[in-house]
């Protein structure tokens, strides 16, 4: 088996690890998303409390009383979350959230699918897969690429951006009641997603123009010649019919003569 290392796969390779990378990190980030509640609300937990803004991940919650601190509430007590009246993270997938629940399994099939892709099309860089790898490189990371930008746009239709009854606000009477929260905005989560879905439609962009430029050279590693799987059949055909052109004036000589 010959390995032809190809420059072009390779920088497509280098930019599928550098998205792949952003999207395990934007996963793990506390601050995917920022919520400002509007008040202080009575319901959180002791590790987010006494703030109106909280940062939310996908795995991980913003712990209001150390600067930022990213904690995962599932390994710090028996079902803890966000509000004492949530789920969110008291499980490592599933919750009653349907939209949350949606957005993890986005994200976990967007990292299946890079490590797959980043595999393959380091694979790919040495001509181990011959020359359909530019459509399977195409098709998995346009998988990634909406799995990624799928992730981000769920996770702001989630509870704690648009439920109405989620945070609770203690009146001076003690009287209860719930509210929405007042805004959600983008973090540092959602930044870094974005910046690996245009990592990921490079890629696409590369991978689409290779299919419909496709390079149609190759290297004779023995004979050190660089031919055209294109030229090289209109070359033979054309010495093809001068040589049958040269024989039927060989042939045709002797019969003049003949005929004389």
């Amino acid at each position: 088996m010959t390995f032809r290392f190809r420059y072009r796969k390779c920088a497509a390779a280098t930019f599928l690890a550098i998205a792949f990378v952003l999207s395990i990190i934007s996963n793990l980030d506390c601050t995917f998303v920022k919520v400002d509640v509007g008040f202080i609300p009575s319901n959180t937990y002791d590790y987010a409390a006494e703030t109106s803004e909280y940062g939310i991940g996908l795995w991980t919650i913003e712990q209001t009383r150390s600067n930022g601190l990213c904690i995962m509430p599932m390994f710090l007590g028996d079902k803890m979350s966000l509000t004492k009246e949530d789920d969110l993270y008291a499980s490592f997938l599933m919750s009653e959230d349907v939209v949350f629940t949606a957005s993890r399994f986005l994200a976990l099939f967007g990292c299946i699918f890079g490590l797959i892709d980043l595999a393959y099309a380091w694979a790919a860089v040495f001509s181990v897969f011959g020359s359909k790898g530019n459509r399977v490189t195409l098709n998995l990371t346009l998988a990634a690429f909406i799995c990624e930008g799928a992730k981000i746009a769920l996770i702001f239709m989630s509870d704690p951006c648009t439920a109405e009854e989620f945070w609770e606000e203690l009146d001076p009477d003690e009287v209860s009641t719930f509210h929405s929260a007042d805004q959600c905005w983008v973090g540092r989560g959602s930044i870094i997603s974005a910046i690996a879905c245009a990592v990921y439609f490079s890629v696409v962009v590369y991978a689409t123009m290779s299919m419909i430029f496709r390079d149609y050279s190759h290297d004779n590693s023995e004979d050190r010649i660089l031919y055209d799987e294109i030229s090289v059949p209109s070359f033979m055909q054309s010495v093809g019919s001068s040589n049958l052109s040269s024989k039927s004036r060989t042939n045709q000589g002797p019969q003049t003569m003949e005929s004389t």
